[in-house]
């Protein structure tokens, strides 16, 4: 059968995606959502590779314990068996996955329609995008807030939601990490907006992204040592896919 007659995966077998996949720390031989998942461009959706799709399901799992992805599908079935896969939460428009029983719709036009369960209840956001405007990026921006949890002290105990009350002195001078990784484009006058809108910085790995014309590049609010290394999937630069405004030399800025 070839590839244009292959009808795409109904929204159970997307969910038994999860399953198909190894367990947390291992690498993925076959990932079963590319395999099965057509990228929908009127949907502005591109999957990243499997490399890629590795590095930022184990920075997941090394960082945060409820993650919301945002516009990011092909992350949230990479997952694997994890505890992780059971806390967490795809936030997409694409209803192709609704079945899923961690989905959850999501139109970043309406970011004040996330259902009141989910507000301030994640530690870690990851987001891709459809478009890099800068008032598509101000709706992800409110999204971020909305569902990342208030920073407040850590207790002694070390449980989020202690239900026993902590006094001043009983609780960490720390307070509890709420972490945001994004894609989007490079460029000093794009990064500065992005520092402005989520408090990020780009990081030296950078993200495959097959399909895409133009090279992306990975944004954080916290320090990573596998962020901070060069991606050995992504290939030499290709200057006709490489626009003057996505090359890591004009990231030179002033962030202050």
């Amino acid at each position: 059968e070839t590839k244009k007659n292959k009808q795409q995966p109904s929204s159970d077998q997307l969910q038994k995606v999860i399953s198909e996949q190894t367990s947390v720390g291992q690498k993925v031989e076959n990932n079963a959502f590319l395999k099965q998942t057509k990228e929908d461009i009127k949907l502005y959706q591109y999957w990243y590779s499997k490399a890629t799709i590795d590095a930022i399901v184990e920075e997941c799992n090394d960082s945060a314990k409820r993650v919301a992805f945002l516009s990011t599908p092909s992350l949230y079935f990479s997952l694997g068996d994890s505890p992780l896969a059971r806390t967490s939460r795809l936030f997409d428009f694409d209803k192709k996955f609704d079945t899923a029983p961690g989905f959850v719709f999501f139109d970043y036009k309406h970011p004040e329609n996330i259902p009141k369960e989910y507000q301030h209840y994640f530690d870690f956001v990851v987001i891709d995008p459809p478009s890099v405007r800068d008032d598509v990026l101000v709706l992800y921006a409110k999204a971020a807030r909305i569902l990342l949890h208030e920073s407040r002290p850590v207790p002694k105990c070390g449980v989020f939601c202690c239900s026993r009350r902590e006094t001043s002195s009983q609780t960490r001078k720390e307070t509890v990490k709420r972490r945001i990784l994004i894609t989007s484009l490079a460029g000093g006058k794009h990064a500065k907006l992005m520092y402005r809108l989520f408090r990020v910085t780009p990081c030296v790995f950078l993200p495959t992204i097959p399909n895409l014309i133009y090279q992306y590049h990975l944004y954080a609010n916290y320090q990573s040592e596998r962020l901070s290394k060069p991606n050995p999937d992504q290939p030499e630069p290709d200057p006709k896919k490489t626009s003057a405004r996505s090359r890591m030399s004009d990231f030179a800025m002033n962030l202050s």
